[in-house]
């Protein structure tokens, strides 16, 4: 059989770098030919892929979703450096065909049957163009019965191993059947408190970097990150700044992404930028209780 993994990303991931980040992958494991893997997005425990992995099972029954194997993901941080060029074992995701999201081939020649008649299911439609049911949240452990480490956001189909789908792995776009709404995001940002320094020294003049070109997909606009001054002394410093910019979104809670944020400190002018710590704000969810809030007021509104 002919299994196509697609795989949108991943959150919460292990930071395995000095600087409380990862550069991750991941790896797909099937039972017949090589294994395959998605690309490397650097600096990211929260990484969007929106990749296509085409995979190859050996099954008894392939009518029976019993019959299969588990899926198999390993999620890797990826090291190029001149000491350390091993990839960092982070976790494993084992997904049980029945408990995900899962199309067969019988439903997509259904599908094309439908489109001959001018269907306009969504379901229908989504097959026909290669891309996938609504995928699902699957956990994944560094070893089996231990805490959860992360999760990846991934769904299925499964053909016959002569099948051949509209578009090649590549060329599946992910993104193209999730709405999108361009937001601006408004943030005040009060300050920090009990800072601990990395160091012997105290904490000098700390400062925040948002991972904004992290919110959209590969194929996204180009985003700059941006981050606080330095300038509020101490391990309490008190910032009272307003940072402003503007961020396509999806509509849909599923999809949305998580901003990654770093805090450092900053030493001898800046010649030396040591970590202090880490901290992720739900962007998704946010976004969702502002959008919750506001129909409240109009439902408020029209009763008045």
């Amino acid at each position: 059989m002919k299994i196509r993994a697609y795989i949108y990303q991943c959150n919460d991931l292990p930071a395995a770098d000095a600087e409380g980040t990862s550069d991750p992958y991941v790896v797909a494991w099937d039972t017949v030919t090589e294994v395959k893997k998605t690309k490397v997005v650097e600096d990211n425990c929260n990484p969007l892929f929106y990749d296509t992995l085409e995979l190859e099972y050996e099954v008894n029954d392939p009518e029976n979703l019993e019959s299969f194997p588990p899926f198999i993901f390993d999620v890797y941080d990826h090291d190029d450096g001149l000491f350390d060029s091993e990839p960092d074992y982070l976790g494993r995701a084992i997904v049980e065909p029945e408990d995900c999201a899962i199309i067969m081939q019988k439903d997509f020649e259904t599908c094309k049957e439908h489109s001959n008649k001018n269907c306009t299911n969504p379901e229908c439609m989504g097959a026909m163009s290669d891309v996938p049911m609504v995928p699902r949240w699957h956990h994944f452990h560094f070893a089996p019965g231990e805490p959860k480490c992360g999760q990846i956001l991934v769904s299925f189909a499964v053909v016959d191993h002569d099948y051949n789908f509209n578009q090649k792995p590549d060329q599946v776009d992910l993104s193209r059947k999730i709405e999108f709404k361009e937001f601006q995001v408004n943030m005040l940002i009060l300050g920090m408190r009990n800072l601990a320094s990395p160091g012997i020294l105290p904490v000098k003049k700390a400062f925040v970097k948002f991972n904004i070109k992290s919110l959209v997909p590969p194929n996204g606009p180009a985003l700059k990150n941006i981050q606080t001054q330095p300038i509020a002394p101490g391990s309490n410093p008190t910032l009272n700044t307003t940072m402003k910019f503007n961020i396509p979104l999806p509509t849909d809670p599923l999809y949305c992404p998580k901003l990654g944020c770093a805090v450092y400190d900053y030493i001898y002018k800046g010649w030396n930028q040591p970590m202090i710590g880490v901290f992720t704000l739900p962007i998704g969810q946010l976004m969702l209780d502002l959008i919750a809030e506001r129909q409240e007021e109009t439902a408020i509104m029209i009763d008045i």
